[in-house]
Order: structure tokens, then C-alpha cells, then sequence
């Protein structure tokens, strides 16, 4: 699933350039106002309020920068990536809610206002088709807890990446679920206080849907959750908001759609609750998203 075959990551070296805005959608149900504290400026993000929310939930396709709603589902856009070429392939976002992308071959630096991508360097990504990404606290449960950029590979392998000159260092594997090896399925998501949650592929089959798995920060080893899959294949975006895992799928450009489901963490097993017309590349939150519904 995913780019967890080991193949060229998301199908995402020949796309068309994707147009229109996702039209607004009912709520979560039973979902509260969210509100999470902005680090930059010291003030609360709020949806809803006037002017750009700062903070939140992201999902991208590999142009173009999105930001959702957690309370009305509403997709709005922020901007493009403007890379000059290279498709963002994932994003990040760290407790100061500073959000950084890779392309196949480069880091970028990406404002959450516009969307515009910086270069900050190259980056060694090609060696093992690094995709998930995401900043994972050193000490979860710590709210001042340092931070690393965690990639994940196509083979499983773990790694750090410098965020100032994209180099890696391999850190574990994922490790095997009955005997076949577990791979990156689409993408990384941690939170303090929550833990560390990966859409993974689980064997060399690459259209088998992808599973929700947790990671152990310290061994890096995943945990499948439930006894089957979520039931939806390319899985490339993973985010988290108050209570609730969603994950954003990539239709291919055959269909040029994509669809958000809603993860349930006790079984791992995937519901759909909207259909787009972006093909989803990645998402991110920042590791400071609330808990709490």
C-alpha cells in the first residue's frame, strides 16, 4: 500500500496540476469548538475568527497548501507551494508550529500563511524513498520537550533528519508483523500526550490497503492496531484533532480525487467521510493538537 511496495513514492513524478476548492461539508458529529495555543504569537487560534488561522490542521496535494476545519469539515485553501517544479511529498509541523516539507530531493521551509516554499537544502530522501514525516517530541508526555523530524522508509527503516541541512541517520526499523516486514504506508503523526500513530503497509503487496499502526518512540518498532485494515489504500496524509485520527487518500491521477476518512484508534478500520477533488499528498498537525474532543 502506499509507497510501502518500495516503488516510486504516491505516484506523484507525473500529476496534473489540481484546481478547486473542496465545497464545505456537515460537522464532525459530536465535535466541540477547538481551540489550541498558537506559540508564535502568543494568542489563541481559533477557527473562525477573521483574518489566517495559524495553527491547525494541514493536508496538501503536491502543489497546493489546504488547511481543514475540524469543526465544520470546511477545506480552505492557503496557497501554493510555488517550488518552481518539485512536488511536496510531506509536511511537518513542529510545538512552534513551524511546518517544513520535502520533495524527492529537497527540504523546504513552508509558510503556513501562503504556503510558499523555501529551500533550506537538499535533502538525501531518494536513498530509501522517504516519505512520512512528521516532528516527534523526545518525551511525549513533556510539553517542553525537544523535538526530532522522523521520516520513515519504504524498507520500514526509521530516521532523523536535520532540518537545517536534510541530511539522515537511521535510527530502527519498524520491524514484522507475522514475519512480513512492516513498511511506511503513507504518513507520521505525533502528539503530546497521545503518542505516535503511522499509516503502514504490512508485506510487498502494494495495492493491499494500509493499516493504522502505533510507534514506539524509543525502539521505533510499530504496533498494529486492530486485527485488520483501515480498507483504504494510499492512506498519504495523517493528522489528529481532538480525539479523532484522519487520514487523507490519494484516488491516483486515473480517478484525480481524494477522500478523507475517519480512523477509529481501538480497530484501526477507516469510514469515509468526504470526498475531494485533491488528490492528497500528506498532512500535518503540530505536536501540541488537542487531546481532548
Amino acid at each position: 500500500a502506499g509507497q510501502g511496495g518500495g516503488g516510486m513514492h504516491r505516484d506523484h513524478l507525473m500529476f496534473a496540476f489540481l484546481a478547486g476548492f473542496a465545497l464545505g461539508s456537515p460537522a464532525l458529529a459530536g465535535s466541540e469548538s477547538i481551540f489550541a495555543d498558537d506559540f508564535e504569537n502568543g494568542t489563541a487560534c481559533a477557527w473562525g475568527v477573521a483574518g489566517p488561522d495559524l495553527c491547525g490542521l494541514f493536508a496538501h496535494t503536491g502543489t497546493d497548501l489546504y488547511r481543514l476545519d475540524p469543526n465544520t469539515f470546511e477545506l480552505i485553501l492557503v496557497g501554493p507551494f510555488n517550488t518552481g517544479g518539485p512536488s511536496i511529498n510531506d509536511i511537518a509541523i513542529d510545538k512552534n508550529d513551524r511546518m517544513v516539507g520535502v520533495s524527492l530531493f529537497k527540504l523546504w521551509s513552508i509558510d503556513r500563511t501562503s504556503g510558499a516554499a523555501t529551500e533550506i537544502s537538499d535533502f538525501d530522501g531518494s536513498t530509501d524513498g522517504l516519505t512520512s514525516l512528521a516532528f516527534v517530541p523526545l518525551n511525549e508526555g513533556d510539553p517542553n520537550s525537544a523535538e526530532r523530524l522522523i521520516t520513515i522508509g519504504a524498507s520500514g527503516n526509521v530516521y532523523e533528519v536535520n532540518s537545517l541541512t536534510g541530511a539522515t541517520t537511521l535510527l530502527g526499523n519498524l520491524g514484522l508483523s507475522s514475519g512480513s516486514q512492516i513498511r511506511a504506508g503513507g504518513d507520521l503523526v505525533s502528539v503530546r500526550g497521545l503518542g505516535t500513530f503511522a499509516t503502514v503497509a504490512v508485506g510487498n503487496t502494494p495495492t493491499d490497503p494500509d493499516c493504522l499502526a502505533t510507534i514506539d518512540t524509543t525502539t521505533w518498532a510499530a504496533t498494529l492496531v486492530g486485527a485488520t485494515s483501515t480498507e483504504f489504500d494510499k492512506v498519504f496524509g495523517l493528522g489528529y484533532w481532538g480525539g479523532r485520527v484522519l487520514g487523507f487518500v490519494d484516488d491516483g491521477s486515473g480517478a484525480g480525487t481524494g477522500r478523507i476518512i475517519d480512523i477509529d484508534t481501538a480497530t484501526g478500520v477507516g469510514t469515509l467521510t468526504e470526498t475531494t477533488s485533491q488528490r492528497w499528498f500528506g498532512a500535518a498537525v503540530a505536536t501540541d493538537a488537542p487531546v481532548a474532543p
